[in-house]
């Protein structure tokens, strides 16, 4: 079984587990352990401070990576509709990577995925809705991107990648962003 965490009040979407062969959707739980369980040492770990749910993964992605890292001790968190690696292991300790992560190279498998936005106004389009300017952006490279709302304030935030002349990715952050798209599309 492969389990996710989530944290109380994270909305209707808690973090969900893998049940392999689980064509209904069983949803299990297991109990939560006392606080005391929770650490490790001098170590809290994230993961443990919430529930696990156990449920089939038919609306959920995972990642083409997930065959070369996921074990039966792999924790799972749910984001942009994607199972995501909380812990790999049972004795990982999270400062040993984070300090990694730091000072050396540490591979992670992020769950977002690539928005693709292809046609010749297709550079137009993201100058209307991202804060940073897309029509100058070379071919084979990327800049951070901003959406904003028309009052000014933070719809969502992301990377844009331009692909060829009239293709782009936009990697964003979890929530909705293709109807604003949509609707900013309008009149191009």
């Amino acid at each position: 079984m492969q389990r996710a965490r989530h944290a109380p009040g994270e909305g209707l979407a808690p973090a969900l587990g893998v049940v392999p062969g689980d064509p209904l959707g069983t949803i299990g739980r297991r109990a939560v352990s006392s606080l005391e369980a929770q650490m490790k040492g001098d170590k809290h770990y994230y993961v443990e401070s919430f529930d696990t749910v156990e449920v089939t993964s038919f609306r959920l992605d995972q990642s083409p990576f997930a065959d070369r890292y996921v074990t039966d001790e792999t924790v799972f968190g749910v984001y942009c509709d994607r199972l995501y690696p909380l812990r790999l292991t049972d004795n990982e300790d999270p400062v040993t990577l984070y300090w990694k992560l730091r000072r050396d190279v540490l591979l992670y498998d992020v769950p977002e995925k690539p928005l693709e936005i292809v046609g010749p106004d297709a550079a137009r389009l993201l100058d209307r809705v991202l804060a940073c300017r897309v029509e100058t952006l070379p071919v084979g490279r990327c800049r951070y991107g901003i959406a904003c709302r028309e009052d000014g304030t933070v719809l969502m935030d992301g990377v844009v990648m331009r692909l060829s002349g009239d293709r782009f990715w936009y990697v964003k952050a979890n929530g909705e962003f293709e109807s604003w798209l949509g609707a900013n599309a309008t009149g191009l």
